[in-house]
């Protein structure tokens, strides 16, 4: 699998208290308590390019091996250290194919218990314009 993803945005907080004129609010900001008012504004924008492979490997219908490693690279992984990779492992097994599951419950046609680990990494945004 293999993608590539831009985002940006735009953001502005304004707020202010203690109003005069409580009948103006938010229609007049600036005549609220000079120590109470708040203006903030900001903008982003990231990209990203990725890839990811996936091996599968079962062995007798009742146990299930999955590799899976994903490549990302991020602007907002920091200048020294564009891409990381990043490998998880699962591990399952059928029970509802054992021989002791089937004599126990007869009906039952698709039971699993799966493990998995695997590594993330945390996306911030650092780059503002």
């Amino acid at each position: 699998m293999y993608g590539f993803e831009e985002r940006d945005g735009e953001n502005t907080i304004a707020r202010s208290g203690n109003f005069l004129n409580q009948s103006l609010g938010y229609n007049s900001l600036e005549s609220g308590d000079v120590d109470l008012q708040l203006a903030e504004s900001g903008a982003f924008e990231e990209s990203s390019i990725y890839q990811m492979a996936r091996l599968n490997y079962r062995y007798n219908d009742k146990y299930l091996l999955t590799f899976t490693t994903r490549r990302d690279g991020f602007s907002g992984f920091g200048s020294d250290k564009k891409f990381g990779i990043f490998p998880s492992l699962g591990l399952a097994w059928t029970l509802s194919n054992e021989k002791f599951i089937n004599k126990a419950l007869p009906g039952l046609t698709n039971l699993n218990f799966r493990a998995t680990y695997g590594q993330t990494a945390k996306r911030t945004v650092e780059r503002t314009i």
